[in-house]
């Protein structure tokens, strides 16, 4: 090549504007990592292995100490993340994915402003039954319905299969996010299947081949609370009819499998990771690490969820360029309808209204909180469950109220359930819910007081 030949490629090179970056747009990208079927209170101990998830979100992140779903089963916190809405407003209040209503979601609303949209995984429940397979919002989608090995998935509403999901979802991600235009913030939304299990409501999550038996996960041992197989007949008729898991369990609830599921997911965060920080995104990016609904696991001899004890939530977070890295609580008590309102204000969208003719969600972005400008000032948190069927198991119809620390009375825990049950529980002195003070006339005001509010609640 001539001198005068690279004189002119360096000059025509230097006409040719730059590409643009991610970095170019002030607004963050965000990636939400939303898990399936997980006991808060086994999180840290679980993803203490996870080398890639300890060190981003547990060593240099935020974790939220009080977090709760709104309705303990899957279809209906998905719908309520996408939505920022209560179960019984957005209408999905089983796990059937035709409840739905997809128009008007954080995806719809981000891609309006300009976002690129990528969702990978599970997305809801029934999703094989669901007639649109490219639900608005998401310029690709690659999405089914749970599953380890060998699950039917749709891919820009394309039937796949995905030999095991997990890996799958990650493949595709990184595919699409690798070809997203750098002119524009992201929204990637990954949903692996893991920890779910399999086979029925005593079974255990299906980890990759390569992950059986892995040593980060030997020592990890079982769930044993100080409600494993509690019951004292003050319990609704349906947990009392239960079975006692310590019959398919002795030792307390495995965590190995569990564990060894999330490994893969690990793997899926430190690629999709890699990605970030090649294309100049990483620093700039919100990222949300959570789960859907929480689980039982043997608690009140309750194997799964739909239950008032498997309402609470992990949850934490991460905005390198907003909150730098520096590991921290938050104790205010937040809720799964408040992820999207988050997401929302941190893009400078607007969120609503819905179909249904609601104007706003129901929850509240948490950045003043983890900011430290502001709180919530809630004194109660509305929970719900409208399903009788829980994976699989029957349970009682019900709606729930949790005090908080706002409120002066104290923490407690009301249940009403259809059947006319009550439950009562004073979470100061019994966070594990093993004493049901419903009915007993020393708290005959509090448990007045916490009915009436549950109504006002449920009327809003």
């Amino acid at each position: 090549m001539t001198r005068t030949l690279v004189v002119m490629l360096a000059i025509a090179a230097l006409l040719v504007p730059a590409r643009p970056t991610a970095a170019g747009d002030e607004r963050p990208n965000v990636v939400v990592i939303m898990l399936d079927d997980l006991a808060a209170d086994v999180a840290d101990e679980l993803f203490e292995r996870q080398p890639v998830l300890s060190s981003f979100f547990l060593d240099r992140g935020i974790g939220f100490r009080n977090a709760f779903g709104n309705d303990p089963l899957c279809c209906p916190a998905r719908a309520t993340f996408l939505t920022g809405l209560y179960s019984h407003h957005h209408g999905v209040t089983a796990n059937d994915g035709r409840l739905f209503d997809p128009s008007v979601t954080i995806a719809t609303a981000l891609q309006d402003v300009g976002y690129h949209t990528i969702a990978s995984g599970k997305y809801l429940n029934d999703f094989v039954l669901v007639e649109d397979k490219t639900p608005p919002g998401w310029d690709h989608s690659v999405l089914a319905e749970g599953g380890y090995r060998d699950v039917p998935v749709w891919v820009d509403g394309v039937q796949k299969n995905a030999p095991y999901s997990t890996d799958y979802y990650r493949d595709r991600a990184l595919g699409f996010l690798r070809k997203a235009p750098l002119d524009k913030p992201l929204f990637l939304y990954l949903s692996p299947f893991a920890p779910h299990g399999i086979d029925g409501p005593y079974g255990l999550p299906q980890p990759a081949v390569r992950h059986r038996g892995d040593a980060r996960c030997k020592a990890i041992g079982t769930r044993l609370t100080p409600a494993w197989d509690a019951i004292d007949g003050d319990e609704p008729a349906f947990m009392q009819a239960q079975s006692a898991a310590s019959d398919t369990f002795p030792k307390g609830w495995p965590l190995g499998k569990a564990c060894r599921s999330l490994l893969a997911v690990d793997e899926m965060f430190r690629d999709v990771r890699l990605a970030l920080r090649e294309q100049g995104r990483l620093s700039n990016t919100l990222f949300i690490l959570t789960v859907d609904n929480g689980m039982a696991w043997g608690d009140h001899r309750w194997p799964l969820k739909g239950v008032s004890s498997s309402t609470p939530l992990m949850l934490w977070m991460r905005w390198p360029a907003r909150w730098g890295a520096e590991a921290r609580e938050v104790r205010e008590w937040v809720q799964n309808i408040d992820l999207a309102p988050t997401i929302a204000e941190a893009a400078g969208v607007t969120l609503g209204p819905f179909p249904t003719g609601q104007a706003a969600p129901d929850g509240r972005s948490l950045l003043p909180v983890v900011d430290g400008t502001g709180t919530l000032g809630r004194d109660a948190l509305l929970e719900e469950h409208r399903s009788d069927n829980s994976g699989g198991l029957r349970t009682a119809l019900w709606w729930g109220i949790r005090t908080t620390a706002a409120d002066p009375s104290g923490l407690w825990h009301y249940i009403e359930y259809d059947t006319g049950e009550r439950e009562l529980f004073d979470l100061t002195a019994d966070p594990w819910q093993l004493t049901n003070l419903a009915g007993e006339p020393a708290h005959a005001d509090t448990e007045a007081a916490l009915a009436l509010r549950l109504e006002q609640l449920r009327a809003n």
